[in-house]
């Protein structure tokens, strides 16, 4: 195992050596980007294994480092970053090994969670060949056997041939290999190069007898990604035949032979059905977290967290639906009124899972930007800076509004007496005459009226042509 920060700076040395060439016109600003990798794998290195490690039980994720050391003074042509001098040795190669239902950053994962992947297998150009690499790989899986898993995988590109052959040599045989479609679909089929940025799972086969139990499982998880494959490239709007090709490792429908050709129809059945079938346990799996939502919603935190919990134990925490599972959980974490007993806590922790071992990168960016939200220094506020809201009671919860209740009504108010004024007793108790109630009466004296004006204007105008 890797030990001691010596070790460590000769092994990121190394494996900036061993993943990154430059051509000779670009050496400078490559040794350049190399000393950045080197700081950059220190730190990554030095984290994860502190964080995981291999011999803590109940963790999601464990690795460990595994460094071939040999004596100095043999190895005298190796860069000198290589030596340890504390131990007067050199490292040759270094192999990390992972204990985890998914190996973060890898979109192909294993059939099983019970499971140990192996990343970053790195020797020194001088000593390749010479069966150092095999010798880690063999370490490696007596290791995995040791803490009980039920399979060891290990990931390269699809156009890695000698990495392939070399896995190959060690027992490992292809579990699963991402479609064109798929790549395509993410992004990694790149300048056009059909295949490149492509993945492949290997199975080591070595492991123990309990692999040979897991033949029939192992059908069935390739054939659910068969059907996923499919099921994506017809989303995608290609052609069915093409799809059925692809899956029987041709190019394109042109190529299929002729008994390919007559039993193209039952495969694209067999497979839409078992797309539909995969969809249903999906929808499944999605309602314990559509549940914990809604609860989340209505302000139940309790029973969000009970119900999220439920969802990503049904799930696992390395798909796609286990990232949203896990960023809800964290909020009803958040949002429960229980911090006193550590909730606060157990959501950060929960966003520092999910940027450091899922495999989808979006995922690990949201929690990142959370986990810096929760972890930020909080503003002092004084009692009549906070909002408060009063707890509403009588809540009817299935509607989430508030049920009919007899609120009690504040008395009437009575305005005070004063006394009246002479004249306001007076019109209250005024009667008009009774002849002014007869409409005969208001008749003749509305045609008196009218006839004194007509009268009153002739008599002033014949007045006024006397004069003249």
């Amino acid at each position: 195992d890797l030990q001691g920060p010596e070790e460590l700076q000769a092994v990121a040395l190394l494996r900036a050596h061993a993943f990154y060439t430059y051509p000779p016109e670009r050496a400078f600003a490559g040794q350049l980007h190399q000393l950045m990798k080197v700081e950059e794998e220190v730190r990554e290195l030095g984290h994860a294994i502190a964080s995981f490690p291999l011999d803590q039980a109940g963790l999601d994720l464990r690795m460990t480092s595994l460094v071939a050391l040999a004596d100095a003074s043999r190895h005298a042509d190796l860069d000198p970053g290589y030596h340890i001098p504390s131990k007067d040795g050199v490292v040759l190669s270094t192999l990390d090994l992972y204990i985890a239902s998914a190996l973060p950053g890898e979109y192909l994962i294993g059939r099983t969670r019970n499971a140990a992947y192996l990343a970053n297998l790195a020797t020194a150009e001088e000593v390749k060949r010479r069966g150092i690499g095999r010798s880690l790989v063999s370490a490696a899986r007596q290791l995995a056997r040791e803490h009980g898993v039920d399979a060891l995988y290990v990931h390269t590109l699809a156009v890695n041939t000698v990495a392939r052959d070399f896995y190959a040599s060690c027992g490992f045989v292809v579990e699963r290999e991402e479609s064109s479609n798929t790549a395509h679909y993410r992004g990694k089929c790149l300048d056009g190069v059909e295949g490149k940025g492509r993945t492949v799972l290997l199975r080591d086969t070595q492991l123990g007898s309990v692999m040979k139990s897991k033949a029939k499982d192992s059908l069935e998880s390739l054939r659910d990604q068969a059907a996923r494959d499919y099921e994506l490239g017809r989303q995608a709007g290609r052609d069915a035949d093409d799809l059925v090709a692809e899956q029987l490792g041709l190019s394109s429908s042109r190529e299929l032979s002729g008994v390919q050709e007559r039993y193209k129809d039952r495969i694209k059945e067999s497979l839409e059905k078992r797309a539909k079938e995969l969809q249903s346990q999906q929808a499944q799996r999605e309602r314990g977290m559509k549940l914990g939502k809604i609860a989340y919603g209505r302000g139940r935190y309790s029973a969000a967290v009970t119900l999220f919990e439920a969802a990503l134990e049904e799930e696992g925490p390395f798909s796609h639906l286990g990232g949203d599972i896990q960023m809800w959980l964290a909020l009803s974490y958040q949002a429960s009124l229980s911090w006193a007993c550590g909730r606060e806590a157990e959501c950060i922790d929960v966003y520092k899972r999910l940027e450091e071992s899922h495999p989808l990168p979006s995922t690990r960016r949201r929690a990142a930007d959370l986990r810096y939200i929760m972890e930020a220094p909080k503003l002092p506020l004084s009692d009549k800076d906070r909002v408060h809201i009063p707890v509403l009671k009588n809540m009817d919860v299935n509607r989430g509004v508030r049920a009919p209740t007899n609120r009690p009504r504040a008395p009437p108010t009575t305005a005070s007496k004063r006394e009246k004024t002479w004249d306001e007793r007076f019109w209250e108790s005024y009667e008009p005459p009774q002849y002014l109630t007869n409409k005969y009466v208001w008749f003749a004296s509305s045609l008196l009226a009218v006839a004194v004006s007509i009268y009153g204007n002739m008599a002033r105008h014949g007045l006024g042509r006397l004069s003249l």
